[in-house]
């Protein structure tokens, strides 16, 4: 199970450089929103990885994962507004409809 967690770890952070350089690289963002994009396809890995790793050694998993899907759900209801705004930021951030010089 050790070598599981090792190689998962291993695992999310190959993903998670890879994602990077396929943004920094292929989609042309800046390097603030590919950073986060990069740490945020991390931690999603990084669960699955874990998430799979106990479902291997005999756990049941299936409580603990509608657990988190439905608490996700919840705290998206209850910040609609605030990730609204986030979602509208993140669209400014790819798509750059202006330019800003100094």
């Amino acid at each position: 199970p050790l070598t599981y967690i090792v190689g998962g770890y291993v695992f999310s952070n190959w993903v998670a450089f890879a994602a990077e350089r396929q943004l920094l690289d292929f989609f042309m963002l800046d390097e603030t929103t590919a950073l986060f994009l990069q740490a945020l396809v991390k931690w999603v890995s990084l669960a699955l990885v874990l998430s799979l790793v106990a479902r291997s050694m005999g756990y049941t998993t299936t409580g603990l994962d509608t657990m988190l899907a439905s608490s996700g759900v919840a705290v998206a209801f209850a910040s609609q507004t605030m990730l609204r705004n986030f979602v509208a930021g993140m669209i400014l951030l790819v798509s750059r409809p202006f330019q800003v010089t100094l």
